[in-house]
């Protein structure tokens, strides 16, 4: 029997693969979704011009989250 086969076959026969699996693709497809939360947040609200060192609200911190975003090339840009 080949390596690739008995991997399949004990992968089959793991449940703990199989768990394993399904929070992999759990935690991935949460991670989408909380993105897409995030870009929306970041839309509404206003960025500052300038950075904001030691955010002391809600709002600053929020916008110091969104200006790490942008910074990163993680939101797109229109």
């Amino acid at each position: 029997m080949k390596l690739a086969d008995r991997f399949w076959h004990y992968v089959f026969l793991n449940p703990v693969a199989w768990f394993l699996f399904v929070l992999l693709v759990l935690s991935v497809y949460r991670n989408y979704e909380l993105g897409g939360q995030l870009d929306t947040v970041c839309d509404a609200i206003e960025l500052p011009d300038e950075a904001i060192d030691k955010p002391k609200t809600l709002l600053e911190k929020a916008q110091s989250v969104c200006e790490d975003r942008i910074d990163t090339g993680d939101m797109p840009e229109d």
